[in-house]
């Protein structure tokens, strides 16, 4: 049995995950990355969690979703 490269899936993860938590925090608002983290997960402050749910989260989520929709059309075209 081949096994496939298990590192590359896990720091692409990490990665993703940094970056959201950055995208998170950076803004004319700046909060520390803790902060953001407890904004996202609804246990923050509650101007902190009304920032990153209305304003920040919803440009995450479209970011997220137009790179994962290029990467799967690249895909299609590869094969």
């Amino acid at each position: 049995m081949i096994r496939k490269p298990f590192a590359a899936p896990v720091v692409m993860l990490l990665l993703c995950a940094a970056s959201v938590v950055a995208s998170a925090a950076l803004g004319k608002m700046a909060l520390s990355p803790l902060e953001a983290i407890r904004g996202l997960l609804g246990i923050g402050a509650e101007d902190h969690e009304m920032v990153i749910r209305n304003l920040r989260l919803p440009r995450i989520l479209v970011a997220l979703l137009a790179g994962a929709s290029l990467a799967a059309s690249e895909r299609c075209f590869k094969e």
